[in-house]
């Protein structure tokens, strides 16, 4: 029973030894990862940022180069419609929609 008691206790002491070890390892990665893991957050919050700032300029463009309802003198006098950039003043879609949407330079 001493004897028993004694395997018991070092194999508990063990156990706890190999239990602090594997926590001292996990703290340690977990510490030496966090400049990386914080550099990350900080390109992406960046890029983020970058993204939103394209995308407002994309949507400035669309917004100022819209469709505009005109009409063109046909054969006998009745009139063709037509869309007109309001921007350009060229046929809608105009080079720069045509650029954005990826069908045309």
């Amino acid at each position: 029973t001493a004897t028993r008691e004694m395997v018991v206790s070092a194999s508990l002491e063990m156990t706890y030894s190999l239990m602090r070890k594997s926590t001292r390892a996990l703290f340690v990665g977990l510490i030496e990862a966090a400049p990386a893991l914080l550099d990350a957050a900080e390109r992406l919050a960046v890029v983020e940022a970058e993204r939103d700032a394209l995308a407002a300029s994309v949507a400035r463009v669309r917004e100022g180069h819209t469709p505009h309802p005109d009409y063109l003198p046909g054969p006998n006098g009745v009139p063709i419609r037509w869309e007109r950039c309001q921007r350009c003043n060229g046929a809608y879609p105009c080079q720069p929609i045509r650029a954005l949407d990826g069908s045309g330079s």
